[in-house]
């Protein structure tokens, strides 16, 4: 397995992706920003994506990032690790299988950095 480490970030907020683009940049070697399920779906048939940040709510007619990131996880082995971003109380949601976390919006880089490299 390659130790290329791609993160894939998933909002449909193009503004709060870039900054989360910006923050972690460095970190990876490749990162793609998408807004929607459908296009996140399509890049993880195409591509490994060993780290997945995924907002919860990413608008109309998309399903939340808490069944989202499971099933991309069952699917895509590659995966490493996984956060569901939130701008709601983190302690709302249930971190299921799959999930690594749940980090609300307003997280520095520090705590994203250290929860997807599991330490």
């Amino acid at each position: 397995m390659s130790s290329k480490k791609v993160l894939l970030i998933v909002d449909d907020t193009p503004n709060v992706g870039r900054a989360m683009a910006r923050m972690l940049n460095r970190h990876f070697d490749e990162l793609h920003l998408l807004t929607c399920a459908a296009e996140a779906a399509a890049l993880l048939g195409q591509e490994p994506v060993t780290h997945v940040i995924c907002d919860q709510c990413l608008g109309e007619g998309d399903p939340p990032g808490t069944d989202l990131v499971p099933r991309w996880r069952r699917e895509h082995p590659s995966i490493e690790r996984a956060v569901i971003l939130t701008g709601l109380d983190p302690t709302t949601l249930l971190a299921g299988p799959g999930i690594d976390a749940i980090v609300s919006k307003l997280a520095g880089s520090e705590e994203l950095v250290r929860i997807l490299k599991g330490s």
